[in-house]
C-alpha cells in the first residue's frame, strides 16, 4: 500500500478544487450560452420555414417536393434542438444491431419498457422519460405531436412496421419481375432506386416518448433506445441509420460485445466503430463505452474480465471517455428482482457512477456542444441536398430551353422546306398551264367538239388535272410523314425523367399507380398498353388531307362554266385565254392557302403536344418551368440562411473573474 505525504494530498485536493471550480463557472457560462443558442436556433428555424413556404407550388413535384419536405423537417429539427436544450439530459444507447441495447435500457429505467431481441424496420427512436398520466407522445417528421394511450401507441407502431414490411415485399416482387428486361447495370440500379423511392414506406413517425414511473435515474436523465446502426433492407441496399437522430444525443452509451474483443473479429469491431463515428460526424467527448456480455467473459475467470477490459481500453481508449464492463442481462434481472448482490456483480452501479461523473458534471457544456454539433449536421445535410438538387435543376432547365429551341428550329425548317417545295411546284405548274393555254385554248372554240371532249381537253391537256392532284396528294403525305417522324423524335427527347438511364417503359412501370393529377406527361403516354409513344401523335388522313381533287374540280368547274359563257357571249380567243389564266391563278392560290394552312395546323398541333410533354414532365419533377428562376433564388436564400454560422461565443476568463457577468457575442463568422 502506497502512503501519500501531505504535499501529495494537498496537491490532489487542490486539483480537485480547481476542477470543481472550473466546472462550476463553466456550467454558468454554458447555461447562458444555451439560452442564446436556443434563440438563434429558433430564429433560423422560422426563417427557413418562411422561405420554404414560397415553394408551396411544387409540393407534389417528384424532386423538388421531397426537398421542400426535407427543408421543413430540418427547420423543425432545429426548433426541437432549441426546445430540448431546456429538457433533461438525453442519453442515447447505441450499438451495432442486437448488442443488448434494449436490455440495458430496461436496467437503467428499472422496468421492462423496451422489447428485447427485436430489430424494428421502421426507423424511429424510443425516448423513455419520467412522465405522469400514462400517455405516449408520438412525434412526426414535420414537427407536430400527438398524445395517445400507451396501448394505442403500441398498436400504431405495429401498424407502421407492417406497412414497411409490406412495401419491402412489393419492391422485391416488382424488382424480380422487371430485372430480366433491363439491359444495362445502370438501368437496373436506377430501377431499384426508383422502386425504393416510389414504394418503400417511410414512416412519418420519428420518435415516441414513452411515459415511465418515477425512478432515480429518470429524475436526472432521459434514455433513448435506438435501432441498430446500419440497418439494411435485405436485398435492396436501402440504408437508414442513426445519422438522422444522433445529433439529439447529449451523451452516448455505446455498446460493444465483450466476447468479441479478444477474438479475430476485434479489428472488424474497431473498423465498424470508427466507420460509424465518421459517418455520423461524432465527437467522442460525450461517449461512454459499455463492454456488454461481460458475464460470458467472466466464465473464464476474473483474469479474463480484466484482460478483456484492458484490451478494450487499448482498442477504444481514444474514442470513449470511459469504458465500463457490464452484463446488461444481469443488470436488468437485478433491478427487477431487487437483487443487490447481482446488481453489484453486473457492473450497473459502476456504470451509473460513471454516467454521473462524466455526464451530469458537464451536463450544460455537453448539451450545448451537442446542440451545436446537431445544428452543423443539419445545416450540412440541408446544404448538400440543396446543392445536389440545384445542380439538377440548372441542368434540366438548360435542357428545357435547349429542347424548346430545337423544337422551334426543327418545325421552322419543316415549314420552310415544304413551303419552298410547294411554291416551286406551283410556279412550274403555272408556267406549264400558261404554255398549254397558249397552244390549246383556240381548240376550245371549235364548234365541232362536243362538250365532253372540251372538258377532257381542259382538264387533262391544259390544266393537267391528274398530275396536279397526284403531286398535291404526294406533298401532303410527305408532310404528314415528316411531321409524325419529327414529332415522335422530339416528344421522346422532351420527356424529363428523374433517372436518366431508365427507359420510358421502366419509368411508367414504376409510376403505374400514379394519381391522375400526377400523370407523367400527356396521359397518352400512360394509356398505351405497350408503354410506347407510337400513338402519341398520329395524324388521320381524313383530318389533314384537304381533298385537292375536290379543290381542283371546283376550279375546273368554274372554267367549264366559262366555256358555256363563251358561246352565249361570243367570247373571242384573247378573252378566253385571259379568263383561263385567271382560273389557274385562282386554283394555285387556293392550293397554296389550303395546303400551307394544313401544314401550319400540323406544325401547331405538334408544337403544342411537344410543349405539353416537355412542360408536364419537367413540372412533374420541378414544378412549373416558369418558376425555375424563382426556385433557384429561393433556394439560394435558404442556403444562405442555413449556412450562416451564427453561434454564441463566450469569454470564460471574464465569466470566472467577473462573477455573474457572462459576456456573449455573436460569432462574426
Amino acid at each position: 500500500m502506497v502512503i501519500k505525504n501531505n504535499t501529495e494530498l494537498w496537491e490532489e485536493k487542490s486539483a480537485l478544487k480547481i476542477t470543481r471550480l472550473f466546472r462550476r463557472f463553466s456550467a454558468r457560462v454554458y447555461t447562458a450560452g444555451i439560452n442564446e443558442l436556443a434563440n438563434m436556433l429558433k430564429e433560423k428555424s422560422q426563417s427557413i420555414l418562411t422561405n420554404t413556404k414560397k415553394l408551396s407550388f411544387a409540393t407534389d413535384s417528384e424532386m423538388l417536393g421531397p426537398l421542400t419536405k426535407e427543408l421543413k423537417e430540418g427547420a423543425k429539427e432545429l426548433d426541437r434542438l432549441a426546445s430540448e436544450l431546456s429538457d433533461k439530459f438525453m442519453i442515447f444507447v447505441v450499438g451495432m444491431g442486437k448488442y443488448g441495447k434494449s436490455t440495458l435500457v430496461n436496467a437503467l429505467v428499472g422496468s421492462k419498457v423496451a422489447e428485447v431481441d427485436i430489430l424494428p424496420k421502421t426507423w424511429k427512436i424510443d425516448i423513455y422519460e419520467e412522465k405522469p398520466g400514462g400517455k405516449a407522445t408520438v412525434v412526426y417528421s414535420e414537427g407536430h405531436t400527438k398524445e395517445i394511450d400507451y396501448q394505442k401507441a403500441i398498436s400504431l407502431i405495429e401498424l407502421e412496421e407492417q406497412k414497411r414490411n409490406e412495401s419491402e415485399k412489393l419492391i422485391v416482387t416488382e424488382l424480380g419481375k422487371m430485372l430480366p428486361y433491363l439491359d444495362s447495370l445502370k438501368e437496373k440500379e436506377e430501377f431499384k432506386k426508383a422502386l425504393l423511392k416510389r414504394h418503400l414506406y417511410i414512416s412519418d413517425i420519428t420518435e415516441v416518448k414513452w411515459p415511465c414511473e418515477k425512478r432515480p435515474f429518470l429524475s436526472r436523465y432521459r434514455i433513448v433506445d435506438t435501432p441498430g446502426l446500419y440497418q439494411d433492407t435485405p436485398g435492396l441496399e436501402s440504408r437508414e441509420d442513426i445519422r438522422r437522430y444522433y445529433h439529439k444525443a447529449h451523451g452516448v452509451l455505446w455498446l460493444i460485445d465483450a466476447t468479441k474483443i479478444a477474438s479475430s473479429s476485434s479489428k472488424k469491431i474497431v473498423d465498424e466503430l470508427e466507420g460509424a463515428l465518421k459517418k455520423i460526424g461524432s465527437e467522442t467527448q460525450n461517449i461512454i463505452g459499455v463492454l456488454n456480455r461481460i458475464d460470458l467473459v467472466r466464465q473464464d475467470g476474473d483474469d479474463a474480465v480484466e484482460k478483456v477490459t484492458k484490451e478494450a481500453k487499448r482498442l477504444f481508449g481514444h474514442v470513449f471517455r470511459e469504458i465500463v464492463p457490464l452484463s446488461a442481462k444481469e443488470a436488468e434481472k437485478a433491478v427487477i428482482t431487487k437483487d443487490e448482490v447481482l446488481l453489484e456483480k453486473s457492473g450497473l452501479l459502476k456504470l451509473l457512477q460513471e454516467i454521473d461523473d462524466v455526464f451530469l458534471a458537464e451536463a450544460s457544456s455537453l448539451k450545448y456542444k451537442s446542440a451545436l454539433d446537431g445544428k452543423r449536421l443539419i445545416q450540412d445535410n440541408l446544404c448538400q441536398s440543396i446543392n445536389e438538387y440545384t445542380e439538377r435543376l440548372v441542368k434540366d432547365k438548360k435542357q428545357y430551353d435547349s429542347l424548346k429551341e430545337e423544337t422551334e428550329k426543327t418545325l421552322n425548317e419543316l415549314r420552310q422546306s415544304f413551303t419552298a417545295e410547294l411554291a416551286l411546284f406551283l410556279d412550274n405548274y403555272t408556267k406549264d398551264v400558261t404554255a398549254n393555254i397558249g397552244k390549246l385554248a383556240e381548240t376550245l372554240l371549235r364548234p365541232e367538239l362536243s362538250e365532253s371532249a372540251k372538258e377532257r381537253l381542259l382538264r387533262e391537256s391544259i390544266f393537267r388535272e391528274t398530275y396536279f392532284v397526284n403531286y398535291l396528294n404526294s406533298w401532303q403525305y410527305k408532310m404528314i410523314e415528316a411531321l409524325e417522324r419529327n414529332s415522335r423524335y422530339l416528344i421522346k427527347k422532351s420527356v424529363f425523367r428523374e433517372f436518366e438511364n431508365l427507359s420510358l417503359q421502366s419509368v411508367l412501370l414504376v409510376y403505374k399507380e400514379m394519381k391522375p393529377e400526377k400523370e407523367l406527361a400527356t396521359g397518352s403516354l400512360q394509356r398505351d398498353e405497350d408503354f410506347t409513344i407510337a400513338s402519341v401523335l398520329t395524324f388521320a388522313a381524313s383530318g389533314l388531307l384537304l381533298g385537292p381533287i375536290g379543290l381542283v374540280l371546283t376550279g375546273i368547274t368554274g372554267v367549264t362554266g366559262l366555256l358555256r359563257q363563251i358561246y352565249v357571249n361570243f367570247y373571242k380567243l384573247p378573252r378566253l385565254r385571259s379568263e383561263l389564266q385567271k382560273s389557274v391563278e385562282i386554283i394555285t392560290q387556293k392550293a397554296t392557302d389550303e395546303l400551307l394552312g394544313s401544314l401550319e395546323t400540323g406544325l401547331t398541333t405538334i408544337a403544342e403536344k411537344i410543349e405539353k410533354v416537355r412542360e408536364d414532365t419537367y413540372s412533374f419533377l420541378h414544378g412549373p418551368s416558369i418558376e425555375a428562376e424563382n426556385v433557384g433564388k429561393i433556394l439560394d436564400t435558404i442556403r444562405l440562411i442555413i449556412s450562416e454560422n451564427v453561434e454564441p461565443e463566450f469569454d470564460l476568463k471574464k465569466a470566472i473573474g467577473g462573477g455573474e457577468e457572462i459576456e456573449l457575442a455573436r460569432n462574426s463568422n
